[in-house]
């Protein structure tokens, strides 16, 4: 699964990756990304700083095997989406984060040496 769908382009690349056998599921807070579903990918609508979503994308997806976060880099965003989904994955997944450099911007709510309490 991919948190940040965007424009859809690596969804696609995923896809073509694994082959037959995967289910690609994205994550995005624009709706219009719901327009990039297609044969083994499906596209949920969110934001993933809400628990309540997160709750529902594990019932209705039981385990996942990779996750890449590479959604809105802010660190909240990030902290839920990890507190929420990291016991989610498969014993040996693979859990990514992109951008953590923005964990030392004040613009994505990051700081050198912030505790980070929410």
């Amino acid at each position: 699964m991919e948190v940040g769908v965007q424009n859809g382009g690596s969804a696609q690349m995923w896809k073509k990756y694994f082959g037959k056998p995967a289910q690609i599921v994205g994550v995005d807070i624009n709706p219009n990304c719901k327009q990039l579903e297609e044969e083994q990918i499906a596209i949920e609508i969110s934001s993933q700083e809400d628990p309540k979503f997160w709750a529902a994308f594990k019932e209705k997806y039981p385990r996942v095997d990779i996750l890449l976060d590479d959604g809105g880099h802010t660190m909240n965003q990030q902290i839920v989406t990890f507190r929420e989904m990291f016991p989610h994955i498969k014993d040996g997944g693979l859990y990514m984060c992109e951008d953590c450099g923005t964990s030392y911007w004040e613009k994505y709510g990051g700081a050198w040496q912030a505790r980070y309490l929410h």
